[in-house]
C-alpha cells in the first residue's frame, strides 16, 4: 500500500476502507488497512465469465469463492488470489469486525482486471463506475461511466451506430440521439487505453411511449445507521434497501427513476468520502442503473458533501469547483437546462433542471442550494428567487395536462421535521407553494421525513391559514389545490408522523417504499408499494385533458 492510501485512510470513518490490488508475478494481491486492530477479515469474489458460463445472471453481484483469516486481529490484511485468468474481470468484496468499535463492516463492491502485457501480468482497463442512463428524453438517452485509467471510449448500439466520446479521460458522458419511441436498444461500452482495448457486456434499455408509460418515485436512500446489519450502512448508503426498490422499479416496468435527495449520509468536510458515498451508491444500483435513467434530486445530505466548517455549528458550501454542487454535476447525468448561476456561484446544472415526455412535464429544483448555517440559523430550505422565476416560466411554456415538481424537503412537513423544512422561512414556503398552484401542478413530490406520506394541499388544510399568499392564490386557481406527496422510505432511519397533523394526512406508512406513476391516455393513477410488493397506496391525479 502506497504512504497516499495510507494517509487517506486515517482521514476517512472507521467503516470505509478502499482495498488496493497489485500484481505479483502471476497472482493478485487484494490488501487494505483498518483505522483500529479488527479481526475476522474476509474477501468474496468471483470470475464474472465463469458466472456468465454457470448460467447465473450478474444484474446482481454474486460471489463464488472466499478467503478467511478467523483468527487473525491486525490492522493489516493480504489476500493473494491464485490462478486469475488475464482478460476476465473479477468482482470482490470484503468484510471484517472493528475490535475497537465492535461494528461488522462491510466495503462496497470493487472490480479488477489483469492482462498479459511484455510476457508480465498487469493490471488492465475496466469500467469501474457505471454504466449509468440518465437525461431520458424523447428521442435520446445519455450514458455515464467511468474506467480505472484515463481511455476514450463509445458507445455501440445494435444498429450499428458508435457514439463517440473522443476526450482522454476516466468519466465519459455521451449522448446518444435519434432513437425511436417504444423500442428496446442493446448496447456495448469500448473503451481504448493506452496498452489496452476493454468491451463491456451487452446491456438493454428501453425507450417509452410517450403516451403510455410509468415512472418509479423514493427518497432518502442514505445509510440507517440503526440497523445491524452492515449492507444497510456501506459507507454512508443504506444499499440493502436501495438495491431492492431500484429492481423493484426495474421489474414494475418504470421508464425511469427519480430518486428525492439524502443519497448519501454527507456531512463531511473530507472530499474523498464524498467520492466514495457516491460511488457506493452507484453500486447498490448497478443491476438496475445500465437499464433504465436515474433521475436525481439534491437533498440537504447531499449539500453538504463537501462542507466547509466554519466552527462547531456553522458550516458553508465550498467555492466552485469545489463545491457541493460541483461533485454532484461530477456523479449524476441529469438534464443540464437549468438556470445559470451568477459567476463564481455553484452550478445549478444539474440540480436544477426539467425534462418533458409526451404530455407530463417533470421540474427538479433544489431547496438546499448552498447549503449554509452560520449563527445557529439555516439559510437553506427555501425555492430562492432563481429558481422561482425560471421554473413558473418553465411551467408556463409548456402548457400540458401533467405537471409535476419535485425536491427534498416538504412544504408543511406532518413528521420530525415541522421547523426543518420549507416552513423554516415561511414566505419563500408561501412562494413555492403558489409555484404549484398557479401552474396546475399535480403533485409535489418530496421526502426528508422518513416515511410515506399523502396530504391535499388547499386552503382548508388548518396549519395553512396562516399562510397569507396561498388562500387567495388558491381561490384565482382554476383547481383549488395539489398533492404534497413524501416519499422518504428509501432506507433512512424511520420517523413517526406528528401528532397534531395526523388528521391531515390522507394515507401514511412508516414503511421502505417505493412509487409507481402510470400515465396513459386515460390519466394517470399512482401506485405506492412496500419494497415486498405489497401495496400501500393507490389515488388517482387529473384526467386527461383536464386542465
Amino acid at each position: 500500500m502506497n504512504i497516499l492510501a495510507l494517509l487517506l485512510v486515517l482521514r476517512l470513518p472507521f467503516y470505509v476502507v478502499e482495498p488496493q490490488v497489485s500484481v505479483m508475478g502471476t497472482t493478485v494481491v487484494v490488501s487494505m488497512k483498518t483505522q483500529n486492530p479488527s479481526a475476522m477479515p474476509n474477501i468474496y469474489y468471483s470470475d464474472e465469465q465463469e458466472l456468465t458460463q454457470k448460467g447465473i445472471e450478474i444484474f446482481e453481484p454474486k460471489y463464488l469463492e472466499n478467503i478467511w483469516y478467523p483468527d487473525t486481529v491486525d490492522t493489516f490484511f493480504q489476500f493473494v488470489l491464485k490462478d486469475v485468468k488475464p482478460g476476465h474481470v473479477y468482482l470482490y468484496q470484503l468484510e471484517y469486525t472493528d475490535l475497537k468499535k465492535k461494528k461488522e463492516v462491510s466495503t462496497k463492491g470493487y472490480k479488477f482486471r489483469v492482462i498479459v502485457k511484455d510476457g508480465k501480468y498487469r493490471l488492465g482497463g475496466l469500467i469501474d463506475l457505471g454504466p449509468v442512463l440518465g437525461n431520458l428524453r424523447p428521442d435520446g438517452i445519455d450514458v455515464m461511466w467511468r474506467t480505472n485509467f484515463p481511455s476514450l471510449g463509445e458507445v455501440v448500439l445494435d444498429d450499428g451506430r458508435v457514439f463517440k466520446d473522443t476526450a482522454l479521460a476516466r468519466w465519459h458522458r455521451v449522448s446518444i440521439n435519434g432513437l425511436s419511441q417504444n423500442r428496446y436498444y442493446i448496447y456495448r461500452i469500448r473503451s481504448y487505453f493506452p496498452q489496452d482495448t476493454f468491451r463491456s457486456r451487452p446491456y438493454r434499455f428501453h425507450m417509452p411511449d410517450t403516451l403510455n408509460f410509468k415512472f418509479a418515485v423514493f427518497g432518502d436512500t442514505r445509510a440507517n445507521w440503526k440497523s445491524p446489519g452492515t449492507r444497510e450502512r456501506i459507507n454512508g448508503v443504506n444499499v440493502e434497501v436501495l438495491r431492492k426498490l431500484g429492481l423493484a422499479s426495474l421489474r414494475d416496468s418504470a421508464a425511469f427513476i427519480i430518486v428525492l435527495g439524502d443519497l448519501i449520509n454527507g456531512y463531511t468536510t473530507d472530499t474523498a468520502f464524498v467520492r466514495i458515498m457516491y460511488e457506493t451508491w452507484w453500486w447498490a444500483l448497478e443491476p438496475v442503473s445500465p437499464f433504465i435513467p436515474v433521475f436525481t434530486v439534491m437533498g440537504n445530505h447531499d449539500a453538504s458533501a463537501p462542507m466547509l466548517k466554519l466552527g462547531r455549528h456553522a458550516y458553508t458550501d465550498l467555492n466552485p469547483p469545489n463545491s457541493a454542487e460541483d461533485y454532484w454535476l461530477r456523479f449524476f447525468p441529469n438534464p443540464l437546462n437549468g438556470p445559470e448561476a451568477k459567476p463564481g456561484e455553484p452550478p445549478y446544472k444539474g440540480n436544477v433542471y426539467y425534462f418533458k415526455i409526451g404530455d407530463a412535464l417533470f421540474v427538479a429544483l433544489n431547496p438546499d442550494y448552498k447549503y449554509t448555517k452560520m449563527g445557529g440559523k439555516l439559510r437553506a430550505m427555501k425555492i430562492n428567487r432563481v429558481q422561482y422565476t425560471w421554473a413558473d416560466s418553465i411551467l408556463r411554456k409548456y402548457r400540458v395536462p401533467y405537471k409535476f415538481l419535485f425536491w427534498h424537503e416538504p412544504l408543511f412537513p406532518v413528521g420530525g421535521h415541522e421547523g426543518s423544512s420549507l416552513d423554516l422561512h415561511p414566505a419563500a414556503r408561501d412562494s413555492a407553494a403558489a409555484l404549484a398552484l398557479n401552474n396546475d401542478v399535480i403533485a409535489v413530490f418530496n421526502a426528508h421525513e422518513h416515511f410515506y406520506a399523502r396530504v391535499w394541499l388547499d386552503q382548508r388544510i388548518d396549519f395553512i391559514k396562516n399562510s397569507k399568499i396561498i388562500p387567495e392564490l388558491a381561490r384565482k386557481s382554476e383547481f383549488s389545490g395539489f398533492y404534497e406527496i413524501i416519499s422518504g422510505g428509501g432506507g433512512a432511519p424511520s420517523y413517526e408522523a406528528s401528532s397534531g397533523r395526523v388528521k391531515f394526512i390522507q394515507k401514511f406508512s412508516p414503511e421502505n417504499h417505493y412509487i409507481i406513476g402510470d400515465i396513459s391516455p386515460h390519466g394517470v393513477k399512482f401506485l405506492v408499494k412496500n419494497q415486498t410488493g405489497w401495496v400501500i397506496d393507490k389515488f388517482s391525479g387529473r384526467p386527461y385533458g383536464e386542465n
